[in-house]
């Protein structure tokens, strides 16, 4: 008795070593569940570095324009001055481009922190011609976006090119990757990136691997806009630009084969052949629908002088897939402008063949009287 009177304390403690070893090994094994979203914060640069101290270990989405520096380790660039790393093995963005970096922020330092990066996506920039013509040295490497009128004449480097004029404003357009050259004077949208070339005494052009009409459907098919590339015409039409939040948005799709072969659109066996991406205002890509969790795909072809056409009904949700895996999370678009651009294509958005002009909507609130 006297024995287990002075052993109790010992016994005691193991218990409490053993107890908390048995929580510190939950925690640090602990795995969010597959399709659990993790909080990602959306914030801006500056306020980021300011603040950085508060963001410590959260995921965060930014967005800013990329510079690299001398570096020892792991791949780093800056992005707007905040540093960012990417995984061992993993292409840095390319200097000056406008990339929106997704990651968790780590401490490195006694007051050094840098964004892990488990993913980065290069943005367009927007940008009217006019602007872009006088400070098109500002956009050295960014891919931008931008419209126009087509204009021709005789060739800079013989190479093909064709200019984009909005008033006095003129910027080549060297088409890249076998994309088709547009008609004279149609009116169109340029996406590319902007390179300085040194022939002829050097010039600037935009190297376009993407270019679409910028025309709205006429009036009696709704609103909505359309794209024609390699004889393949792909129509979006929404019936209005105003929706309250919660409400169903109703979205039809069009597209018709005008090429001499057929057209085999790869999509999610459980959903039909188009899809959309959802932007913020700043055109920040916030999700796709319709989402899957599945990895089963079908295609559907679509013959020589055929037309497809479906019916969508949006419920204001966006998803997101992480890592290609079969997981992934949706929200719910809150109150304010946003931006759809449908697509079709491949199973990812890498591999779209086909993607519309923005049409740009707006979620308000409910109106008191309904």
């Amino acid at each position: 008795m006297g024995l287990m009177e002075k052993g109790w304390p010992i016994v005691a403690l193991a218990l409490i070593v053993a107890i908390l070893g048995v929580g510190l090994f939950i925690k640090l094994n602990y795995q969010v569940p597959e399709g659990e979203q993790p909080e990602v914060e959306n914030v801006g640069l500056s306020y980021l570095a300011e603040h950085v101290g508060e963001f410590e270990n959260k995921m965060v989405r930014v967005t800013g324009t990329v510079s690299h520096f001398f570096q020892v380790g792991p791949p780093k660039f800056w992005l707007d001055g905040v540093t960012a790393t990417v995984q061992e093995g993993e292409e840095l963005p390319v200097e000056n481009s406008l990339v929106t970096v997704v990651g968790t922020v780590t401490k490195v330092g006694e007051n050094s922190y840098m964004i892990s990066a488990e993913s980065w996506e290069i943005q367009p920039v927007n940008v009217d011609l006019t602007y872009l013509a006088e400070h098109i040295t500002e956009f050295e490497n960014k891919i931008v976006r931008t419209s126009g009128t087509v204009i021709y004449g005789p060739s800079i480097i013989m190479a093909g090119e064709f200019r984009l004029k909005a008033g006095d404003a003129v910027v080549c357009v060297l088409p890249v990757g076998g994309v088709g050259y547009p008609p004279e004077n149609s009116v169109i949208i340029v996406e590319g990136t902007v390179h300085l070339y040194r022939l002829e005494g050097g010039f600037w052009a935009i190297d376009a691997d993407n270019w679409s009409y910028l025309k709205k459907i006429e009036p009696e098919q709704g609103l909505g806009v359309f794209v024609v590339k390699n004889n393949i015409r792909l129509a979006m039409g929404i019936e209005k630009t105003e929706y309250q939040v919660g409400e169903t948005i109703n979205i039809t799709f069009e597209v018709r084969n005008d090429s001499p072969h057929s057209l085999a659109l790869q999509h999610p066996t459980i959903y039909g052949v188009f899809v959309f991406d959802v932007y913020d205002k700043n055109h920040v890509r916030l999700g796709t629908w319709p989402g899957s969790a599945g990895c089963i795909f079908h295609q559907t072809n679509i013959q020589p002088g055929d037309v497809y056409s479906e019916n969508l009904e949006w419920d204001q949700k966006v998803h997101r897939f992480r890592g290609g895996k079969a997981v992934h999370w949706e929200n719910s678009l809150g109150l304010g402008r946003y931006y759809i651009q449908g697509w079709i294509g491949g199973i990812t958005i890498r591999e779209s063949i086909l993607r519309t002009p923005l049409f740009e909507i707006t979620l308000e609130n409910s109106s008191p009287l309904s």
